[in-house]
């Protein structure tokens, strides 16, 4: 049969009465087809990877003004190769008035005191010269309540971006936990899904390898089984890491992530740093994760 157009296609696959499996095939400019199994982590990240988590603000400063950036990173990236990292997840690297990031005002951004994107694209070039993969962390369930989009909409009762966060008949809106100031997406909004698969898109544009979907269970599945296409169809090492403490059901179908944080070692890493817990119990959450 002809060569199909160059791009990525999902193939159902059932024979019999054999459970349905759905295979990833990628078709190069020469006509090669390869495949995998979208149900299976890629093994990279399953068997080999040693995750590094990166707060850039504080990890090394590259221009005297106190505050970490991505030239310091990069300058420091043989330190992590000989600590035998391989992969970096990066905590939130776009714009927002919070140090941590996990509140964005935009989104084809790279924070200011971080650098420029043209220092962003240095560092990946150089992470994956040194043979890590770099991780980006994907806020999709809330923004800062500074993000112009929101303060357009609660200055305006009739703005249309009201459309894009969770109001409600009174006026008052729906937040993250109990801040304020992450007013909650809108995921009913065609909108608000197609703003943030061009995130997903514009950073794996720029390098990016993976995705970390932070509190993913805020979010609807649909939207994540979108976004994990997105991601595995860029190549075979590609993920969808999955924030999900405690784990939530309908969101492991294995449709919409390829790994998923240990909940229960989680927790008791907690209490053993953060309370009392002890190491008796820390020690067989361990055994249990091996």
């Amino acid at each position: 049969f002809p060569t199909p157009p160059t791009g990525v296609y999902f193939i159902h696959l059932q024979l019999g009465d054999s459970y349905p499996a759905t295979a990833i095939v990628r078709v190069d400019e020469a006509g090669r087809a390869a495949g995998s199994d979208f149900a299976r982590p890629p093994r990279y990240w399953a068997e080999a990877a040693v995750l590094y988590m990166v707060f850039p603000r504080e990890f090394q400063d590259s221009d005297g003004d106190g505050r970490g950036d991505f030239g310091g990173l990069t300058a420091r990236l043989p330190y992590l190769q000989a600590l035998g990292v391989n992969a970096l997840w990066l905590m939130p690297v776009t714009p927002g008035p919070t140090s941590h990031g996990y509140a964005a005002t935009a989104h084809f951004m790279l924070e200011e005191d971080y650098g420029t994107l043209a220092d962003f694209d240095t560092f990946v070039t150089a992470a994956h010269a040194a043979g890590m993969q770099v991780v980006f962390d994907l806020v999709a369930n809330h923004t800062s309540n500074r993000h112009p989009f929101f303060a357009a909409a609660l200055a305006n009762p009739e703005s249309p971006l009201r459309a894009l966060y969770v109001f409600n008949t009174d006026d008052t809106y729906e937040y993250a936990f109990d801040f304020a100031t992450l007013p909650s997406l809108n995921y009913n909004s065609p909108v608000v899904r197609g703003l943030f698969l061009d995130v997903v898109d514009f950073w794996m544009d720029r390098g990016v390898d993976s995705i970390r979907a932070d509190i993913a269970g805020f979010v609807p599945p649909s939207f994540w089984r979108a976004v994990r296409r997105r991601v595995r169809g860029r190549s075979d090492a590609a993920m969808l890491l999955a924030e999900l403490i405690p784990p939530a059901p309908g969101f492991f179908d294995g449709e919409q992530f390829d790994l998923a944080y240990d909940a229960h070692l989680f927790w008791s890493f907690k209490d053993l740093f953060a309370t009392s817990g002890g190491l008796d119990g820390f020690d067989a959450a361990l055994d249990a994760a091996e």
